[in-house]
Parts: C-alpha cells; sequence; structure tokens
C-alpha cells in the first residue's frame, strides 16, 4: 500500500484559510487551535505558525481583544484587498512597459548612430536595462504570490506576464546587438566577453 503524502507547507495554509472564510466566524487562538485541527487535519502543534504566516499575508485578520487575540477571514474582505493589489501591480505594469518602449527607443537610436558612444552613456544604457529586468522579476514575484492566493481570478492575466516578457527579450537583444557592433568596431580589440564584463552584461544562456 503506497504512502500517503502529506500536505506541503502551502497546502496546509490554504486548508487552514478556507476553513476560516467557510465559517464566518471570530476565534481566539485555541478555538483555532483544536477546532481548526479537526478540521482540516494539520496538527495542532503546526496551526499557530500556519496561521502567523496568514496573517502576515493579510490573508487572516488579527485584532487584540482584552487579553486575547482574535482571528477571522471573510473571504469578500480578501477579494478586495487582492482587488486592490492586483489594480496596484497593474499600475506598476504600466510604469515597467512604458520604461521598456522609451529603452528600445534609446537603444534604437544609439544602434542607428553607431558613432559618438561615450563610455558613461553605454554604462547608462546597461544599468537602466539592469534595473529594469530587476523590476520585471519583482513584479512577476508579486503575480506569482497573487496567483498562489487567487487561481481562479487571475489565470487568464499570465498573458500580461509573457508580453512582458518578450518586451524584455528585445530589449536584450538590442543589448546583445550593441556589444557585437563595440566589440566588431572598437580599435582596442575587446572581446565580446570582455566586454560584457567590464559593463556589468551577463553572459549570453
Amino acid at each position: 500500500m503506497a504512502v500517503k503524502k502529506g500536505l506541503s507547507l502551502e497546502e496546509k495554509q490554504v486548508k487552514l484559510l478556507a476553513w476560516f472564510q467557510q465559517s464566518h466566524t471570530m476565534y481566539n487562538i485555541k478555538e483555532v487551535e483544536t477546532i481548526a485541527s479537526k478540521k482540516t487535519g494539520i496538527s495542532s502543534m503546526q496551526i499557530k505558525d500556519i496561521l502567523k504566516l496568514l496573517v502576515d499575508e493579510g490573508l487572516v485578520n488579527c485584532e487584540k481583544c482584552g487579553i486575547s487575540n482574535i482571528y477571522w477571514s471573510f473571504q469578500y474582505t480578501s477579494i478586495i484587498k487582492m482587488t486592490k493589489e492586483y489594480d496596484r501591480l497593474l499600475v506598476r505594469k504600466t510604469g515597467v512597459l512604458n520604461s521598456i518602449d522609451q529603452h528600445k527607443v534609446e537603444i534604437k537610436q544609439l544602434t542607428a548612430e553607431r558613432t559618438g558612444l561615450s563610455k558613461k552613456e553605454r554604462t547608462t544604457m546597461i544599468d537602466k536595462a539592469s534595473k529594469l529586468q530587476s523590476e520585471k522579476t519583482a513584479l512577476e514575484a508579486q503575480l506569482d504570490s497573487l496567483l498562489a492566493n487567487t487561481p481562479e481570478k487571475v489565470n487568464a492575466r499570465l498573458e500580461n506576464i509573457k508580453k512582458l516578457q518578450e518586451a524584455i527579450d528585445v530589449l536584450m537583444d538590442n543589448i546583445d546587438l550593441l556589444v557585437n557592433f563595440i566589440a566588431d568596431s572598437n580599435p582596442a580589440g575587446m572581446t565580446k566577453a570582455s566586454i560584457r564584463e567590464y559593463f556589468g552584461v551577463p553572459e549570453e544562456d
């Protein structure tokens, strides 16, 4: 007989959150430890740690009432919070996309000119691309977190991440073109690898 696989930490968080939202009730910590353990099958020894994670993520509310903490999570409040977070991410994504468009224009201009590129200008362009990549990575991480919390609400929105990735790929391709141009035309005979190392551009995969 196959050994039954235990729940992962994420699965336990989902089960505990679902229990809160189905009950529509407020509980103190002792009630959570005893009732939730029976309803979810999660060990009472783990309930407190999992509950803390949910509180830290803003998925379960916690308020002081006398000498006790009261915990609750109503589904409609979670939806409101996640909707606001998604809207905030959309604003950030728009800023990132605008920055990508701006950088594409700048790189196109630099590539077309092919002359008069100072060391400072090249360094600035590489730094901007690096910061843009960091912004995109952070945005993906936040959307991944949002997806984990409400998969039924954001699956269709993953197409936005795909488009953002495609735009980033175009930007990185243009940077590769610029590196190739510098390597082919510089009088010092620098290799592509040394140019990438000098400007902090990662090697191509």
